[in-house]
């Protein structure tokens, strides 16, 4: 999360219904595990999880400069996708 002192992750709540939509989208099995998670928006986190599993439309975060890691990490998933 942005606000987590210890990931550095950068993500917004709305980051990980977009990731989750994302990954369930694949048509494999998915186990989502909780681990870690000490910024004070980790509930809103996990409701965009769980709404994104439920079906709910998922909100598109507002994009800054992204990332290269980012940029990486989203060509790792469109491979899989295929």
């Amino acid at each position: 999360l942005d606000d987590d002192p210890l990931a550095e992750m950068h993500l917004v709540p709305e980051d990980y219904g977009l990731l989750t939509r994302l990954v369930t989208g694949i048509d494999l099995p998915v186990a989502f595990v909780l681990e870690g998670g000490y910024g004070p928006s980790m509930g809103r986190s996990l409701a965009a999880i769980f709404s994104a599993l439920k079906g709910d439309p998922v909100k598109i975060p507002e994009i800054g400069e992204v990332r290269s890691s980012t940029r990486r990490i989203g060509e790792l998933l469109k491979r899989v996708q295929m």
